[in-house]
Order: C-alpha cells, then structure tokens, then sequence
C-alpha cells in the first residue's frame, strides 16, 4: 500500500490551494501532516497485525534524524508559548516520518523511482503554471496579497516555488540515465528548461546560486567517477551537451519569446544590495543575539518570529541601535516569518544542542552519499545518485538564505532526496538493514 500512496501525498499535496489565503501552504502543511499520520497509522497497523515484519536494528542517520526531533521537542521547555511551538514542530516531525516511512518500506527501490517520477511532473506542471502567471494566464485566484503576475504556482510565493523546483530539477534529470531512448530523453530536456525557466522567473537569487552549486557539483563528482571507474568519455560529453542545450533554450526563451509576447524580464535590483538583503542581514544579526541568550536548548522552535520585534525595539535602545535606525521603518509592519538561514534559525530555537544534531544529521548524507557514489559498479545507477546529490548540494545551498525546510512541499523533495541518498549507502531493503 505504501508504493503507492506515498506517491499520491506526495502528488497530491502541492495541488492543495486555499483560495482566501495568501499563503496556501497554510493548507498544504494541514494535509500532508494528515496524510503522513494516516500512513504512520497504517504502516503501524500492518505491525501490529503481523502483516508486515518489524525493521531490525536502526541505523546511524535515523539516530541522528530522532536525535534531532528530541532537540525539538527539548526545546519547548524553554518556549514562551510551547502550544504554539509544539503546533509549528508537528511539520518537521511528519516530515522525518515521511522520511522513515519511505525507507522502512522493503520495495523502496522502486517507491523512490514513483516519489521522484510524481515530484518531477508535478513539478513541470507547477513551472508551466507560473510561467502562465508570470505572461498573466493564471486559473487560481488569490487574496490580493499576492500580487498579480507574481510566479507563484499553487505555493504562494515565488522563493517558497524556487525552493521547490531547484532540487526538482535535478530529480527530473536523473530519469535520464534511466533510458537511452531519444524520445524519453527529448521530454526530459524540455521538462528540465522549462523548470529552469520558471527558476529564472522567480527571480529567487538562493536557489539560483543552489543551482549553479548544484550543477558543479554533479560534474565535479561525474569527473572523478569516470576517472576512478575508467570509464569512457560518453557520459560526460552527454552532461556537457545537455548543459549547453538547457542553456540556449533558457537565453531563447528570455531574451527572445519573452520580449516578443510582451513580457521582457528585468534583473535589475536583484543583484544589488537592496532593503532585502540588508533585512536578511539583520534577521541573521537579531537570531544570533537571541541564540547566544540560551546557548544550550535555544529559545524553543518556531519563537524567532514572534520574538522579534521585541528584540528589535530593545536593540533600538542599545549602542548598536543607532546602525539599524534606517532599516526598521522599511520593515515594519511586517513579520520575517523566519531567520532566512536555517541553521542560524536552528541554533537560535534549538541550541548547540539541536545545531550539533543537524549538521551530523546532514554530514552524513554529505560524506557517504559520494563514498556511495564512488562504489558503484553500474555508471548508470552511479549517475542517477550524482543527479540527485546535485539536488541535495542546490538544498544546503538555498537553505543558508531562505527556509526551504519549513515549508511543505519543498520539506517532502528534501525529504525524498535524503532518502534516496539513504538507499544507495544501505541499498539492501530497510527491515534487514542491521
């Protein structure tokens, strides 16, 4: 049951939009937490009733993720208000059960090649429909918080969209060591450009920098793999192809179709140091004073933003107050939401304690992801995790500006690539992993 109804939360919930919300993924989050308790439920039952076998022994990165939802859960102590941290703490907890659901299934091989085939479609559909948005063809209405053109899909926003296809992109483009046939590879390469499109349009500059790391990543890796296996030069030069085609295809489609249907597209700004960025700044300035007030167990999760204007106005009062004084009324009235970097965001909620367990969490997918990758004796497979590596380089790069874990539809890609990178350090089936 769960090689199928995994694909359909995952399918299903990026399609969930609440029309008087400005955000939807108010609503999104409110049915994957449903879908996953459900799914924990069944699997739980299937236990319970002998139809499935008990996994046997846990291995370290499910330590690590559990160590790091113990930090969650430590961290309310300290909370202003844990209801309320303990209501925003229930998305990362369904998010590592997603995560464990998928890797506890024994059939996971081929439930990953549904998750990532179900994120990769949706995901070309999302980037068509922003694309539509961006050129005023859009069939969702929403509150008039957004504003009309904005590429923002069934998300909400154009940097929570970004968050969402950076990765996808790279999911897409595993399919294609999957099948030599040119016309499953002509659909991949028109899928990847018009993701990259979208990217493009939203103008969200983290995940265009994740991209960019992205993509050197997965040559720097398909380099050294060729090397170490002694293999021939065809897959590199079909990377360099594929590359270079994406990038003709994106500069027609900007510098040319774009103009001519009246909808030219303007970088300016993005690339200068606007009220944007120095807010950024400040929000990283602010998390960080707030953790080193509770260094230990932070000030308890998702309290950056409700504290936030009560530090901004104490800061006010103090001798730094004075290098800020012209920043406050560009941002006022309004909430950050989030730190904008999510692991200044972890220390300043969850401490050293829950900082230490992230980064071991996510070291671990760093480190043996590539020893995964550099023993494996098939150059397609081999190929197909440095795609999807790719994808998890774009999520630690876009997660140092924005909060791509905090948000539903982007937590389940990060979710799904951890899990696959999961499966190529342990590739025999979950429950007889020791």
């Amino acid at each position: 049951m769960m090689a199928w109804f995994l694909p359909a939360i995952t399918a299903l919930t990026p399609l969930v939009v609440i029309y008087s919300l400005a955000r939807p993924h108010v609503g999104q989050s409110l049915v994957f937490r449903v879908f996953v308790f459900i799914a924990a439920g069944l699997l739980g039952f299937g236990w319970s009733m002998g139809w499935r076998p008990l996994p046997h022994r846990p291995t370290l990165p499910m330590v690590l993720g559990a160590l790091g939802i113990v930090s969650i859960l430590i961290s309310l102590i300290d909370s202003r208000v844990p209801l309320f941290s303990l209501k925003q703490a229930m998305l990362p907890l369904c998010g590592f059960l997603y995560f464990c659901l998928i890797v506890a299934t024994p059939e996971r091989r081929a439930l990953l090649d549904r998750l990532c085939l179900a994120i990769a479609v949706v995901s070309v559909l999302l980037s068509l429909q922003g694309i539509g948005q961006y050129v005023g063809i859009d069939i969702i209405y929403y509150s008039g918080d957004i504003p009309k053109n904005s590429v923002v899909a069934t998300i909400g926003h154009p940097n929570y969209l970004s968050s969402v296809l950076g990765p996808a992109l790279f999911l897409l483009l595993s399919f294609a060591f999957t099948n030599t046939s040119r016309r499953h590879g002509l659909l991949i390469g028109i899928g990847a450009v018009v993701i990259l499109f979208c990217i493009v349009l939203t103008r969200a500059r983290s995940v265009w920098l994740g991209v960019l790391c992205g993509f050197g990543a997965v040559l720097l890796l398909a380099l050294r793999y060729c090397y170490a296996a002694r293999i021939g030069r065809r897959w590199i030069r079909s990377l360099v192809m594929g590359a270079l085609l994406s990038l003709l295809a994106l500069g027609i489609g900007l510098f040319v179709i774009l103009p001519a249907v009246g909808a030219p597209v303007s970088f300016k700004g993005r690339f200068t140091l606007g009220i944007e960025i120095k807010s950024r700044f400040y929000y990283w300035y602010a998390a960080y004073d707030r953790a080193m007030e509770k260094p230990i167990l932070g000030q308890g999760y998702a309290m950056f933003d409700p504290m936030f204007w009560d530090y901004a106005v104490a800061q006010q009062k103090s001798p730094m107050g004075p290098y800020f004084h012209n920043l406050l009324p560009a941002i006022s009235g309004s909430s950050p939401g989030h730190v904008h970097n999510e692991y200044l965001e972890v220390f300043c909620e969850q401490g050293l304690f829950g900082l230490a367990c992230q980064m071991a969490f996510l070291g671990f997918f760093a480190y043996f992801g590539i020893l995964a990758i550099m023993r494996q004796t098939s150059p397609a497979r081999a190929f197909r995790d440095i795609a999807v590596y790719g994808a998890f380089v774009t999520n630690l790069v876009n997660a140092l500006f924005s909060f791509p874990w905090r948000l539903p539809i982007s937590l389940i890609v990060s979710m799904v690539i951890l899990a696959w990178i999961y499966d190529s350090v342990y590739p025999r089936p979950a429950i007889t992993e020791a």
